[in-house]
């Protein structure tokens, strides 16, 4: 594949209202077998899919794509120094595999993790000054 196919992930870099015109550039200067890639590209996070419906074929259907540009595209967040990735997703959904520790807990198992985990981030939010400790009642030791 060539440097043009390469340049793929640069996408994402653009502003959202120049993705279609930065992807169209990439197809022109693209190697004819990148062309595919470059086309599932398209189809799943740019443009979507039109296709001919009925049996004349002179009415098309327009799917959209199914990753929209402003679910990934990171041009303002790079400008802002925001995050890119899902760190924070991850590491909660890391704590509550290891508070829960099974495959299928039960409804009640659930339950408790999600009020253990409600505490931990009311007592987070006390401790870093996001609240002031007046704001929660506490009875038996937890916040409600």
């Amino acid at each position: 594949m060539s440097s043009a196919i390469s340049l793929v992930d640069g996408i994402a870099f653009l502003p959202v209202a120049d993705v279609t015109t930065g992807l169209s550039w990439l197809k022109s200067i693209a190697p004819e077998d990148g062309r595919s890639l470059l086309q599932y590209f398209a189809e799943t996070y740019v443009e979507g899919v039109s296709r001919p419906v009925g049996n004349s074929g002179q009415r098309t259907c327009h799917t959209p794509a199914r990753f929209q540009p402003v679910l990934w595209n990171v041009h303002d967040t790079t400008l802002t120094d925001g995050n890119w990735t899902n760190n924070v997703s991850e590491g909660w959904n890391n704590r509550m595999r290891s508070m829960i520790s099974r495959h299928h807990p039960t409804l009640w198992t659930l339950i408790g993790a999600l009020q253990s985990d409600a505490v931990c981030n009311d007592n987070h939010q006390i401790q870093s000054g996001l609240a002031a400790k007046e704001d929660y009642c506490v009875c038996d030791g937890a916040a409600l």
